[in-house]
């Protein structure tokens, strides 16, 4: 596999401030949250992340917990419904993640719907929450799996933010054993991903257009965001963008041409241009 800090050599097509610009508001990827206190650890958790060609997405978590202590039944959920502050960025399908279930080793739990004042202030920005009853036993491991969809953040401007919410994971005791979160870009071409602001890129391999993320022994105190660009899709028809903005237009095929042309482009090289742009924080070169 190839270390990911090749593939950030990013196509940036239009300035960044106007990604602010018509935003078709949307979520990220979301984790388990004990709505109690306990003393279950997360063993580890694998998470896979599949963006589609628009804002759409699914996500398939797989999560395993440790009860260190005596039998108990621990409450978790996931948050559904996120508050809907402004009707005309977004719809409430785009801020809920949709078709959830829950299995617990390989068996499917009950799931209900509980309205966001339920849960105390401390969980106040969601409006409802997916919830489970998770019975374990003495010193008992467990493996829960869950799958739902989701609508990320896009832009007019054609980017469109693909994330992941790990900080989360921190409320369940102690550190997270072990953390691996695919992002499949399979119908993106490699050009068209960047990473928003990462202190640990050796954390991240790609291959293949599988972007992948792992970490062990910690205690999460950051998200994962990649930021993709709709004009790099490999399935994309659409080519009425070029009506508006034809001389971005210009620029995306000169940009892609490099980037097709493997023979004009030098890893070392590459990763020595990357490094000088980022630390000199020349942002649109970069």
């Amino acid at each position: 596999m190839k270390k990911v800090l090749v593939l950030f050599i990013v196509l940036l097509l239009i300035p960044i401030a106007a990604s602010a610009n018509d935003a078709s508001m949307g979520r990220n990827g979301e984790t388990v949250y004990p709505l109690e206190e306990t003393d279950v650890r997360m063993v580890a958790e694998d998470i896979y992340v599949k963006y589609n060609s628009g804002a759409s997405g699914q996500v398939k978590c797989e999560f395993v917990f440790e009860n260190s202590g005596e039998a108990k039944t621990v409450l978790m959920g996931f948050p559904a419904e996120e508050k809907l502050y402004a009707e005309s960025l977004t719809t409430i399908e785009n801020v809920r993640l949709r078709n959830f279930t829950a299995d617990k080793n390989g068996s499917p739990i009950e799931v209900k719907e509980s309205p966001g004042e339920d849960m105390g202030d401390e969980f106040s920005k969601y409006t409802s929450w997916y919830v489970f009853e998770v019975p374990f036993e003495a010193g008992e491991t467990l493996t829960m799996t869950h799958e739902y969809d989701v609508s990320f953040t896009g832009y007019s401007t054609g980017q469109v933010m693909v994330g992941y919410i790990l900080e989360t994971g921190s409320t369940w005791n102690g550190p997270i054993g072990h953390t691996k979160v695919t992002f499949d870009f399979t119908d993106m071409n490699p050009w068209g991903i960047t990473m928003q602001g990462y202190p640990e890129l050796n954390s991240f391999t790609y291959d293949n257009g599988l972007l992948i993320f792992e970490k062990s022994d910690y205690v999460p105190d950051f998200n994962l965001n990649v930021e993709v660009f709709w004009l790099a899709d490999v399935t994309h028809t659409d080519t009425s963008w070029k009506e508006i903005w034809p001389e971005i237009d210009e620029r995306f095929n000169e940009s892609k041409a490099f980037f097709d042309n493997s023979s004009s482009v030098s890893a070392n090289g590459l990763v020595q241009a990357y490094n000088e742009l980022t630390y000199t924080e020349k942002l649109i070169e970069t």
